[in-house]
């Protein structure tokens, strides 16, 4: 049997009058198409003693929810990124390529670890042309048009707000 809270409830209530409305819309296109010698859409019906829904309190389903095992839910490692800053000195310690779907777009991801191990990461959308103060056309302008490479290497933040970017590469202290 489906546990539903009361708010559950009432949106399914929502869900079966808008089913309701379609199913009438549909019967009376039905009739006006046969008049029409046109051929009928198809129907569906839903038996009503087929639908079995228990109400319980939001507490109760609440309960019922908190004594699932912690088996159940994955264990996930968050990393927060800390954005890029002016005046960030470090290491490149990482950099991939990843395609982000739900905006159809290519980002080359970029970390830089400070000498204090704190990491910090952004993305530098990939486009076949960038200027120079855009963020991608920051760093290859200092590191090289090949983000294979850049890895390892230590860079400085010089400028980093939108529009005016640069990035320098610079050496290692000793």
């Amino acid at each position: 049997m489906l546990m539903v809270s009361e708010t559950d409830l009432s949106f399914g209530l929502h869900i079966f009058a808008w089913l309701g409305w379609c199913l009438v819309a549909r019967r009376g296109s039905k009739e006006s198409a046969e008049g029409a010698g046109k051929e009928p859409e198809i129907e569906i019906e839903v038996p009503r003693e087929e639908i079995a829904v228990a109400v319980k309190p939001v507490s109760e389903v609440e309960s019922a929810v908190s004594v699932m095992p912690p088996t159940s839910i994955p264990s996930i490692e968050v990393k927060v990124a800390r954005p890029f800053y002016e005046g960030l000195e470090g290491v490149v310690t990482d950099v991939s390529v990843q395609y982000f779907a739900n905006i159809n777009a290519t980002g080359i991801m970029i970390e830089i670890t400070r000498d204090d191990g704190e990491t910090f990461s952004e993305s530098l959308w990939w486009r076949p042309y960038v200027g120079t103060k855009s963020k991608l056309g920051a760093f290859a302008n200092a590191l090289g048009s090949d983000y294979s490479k850049w890895k390892g290497k230590r860079v400085r933040i010089v400028r980093w707000s939108p529009g005016d970017r640069k990035v320098e590469e610079v050496k290692p202290p000793r």
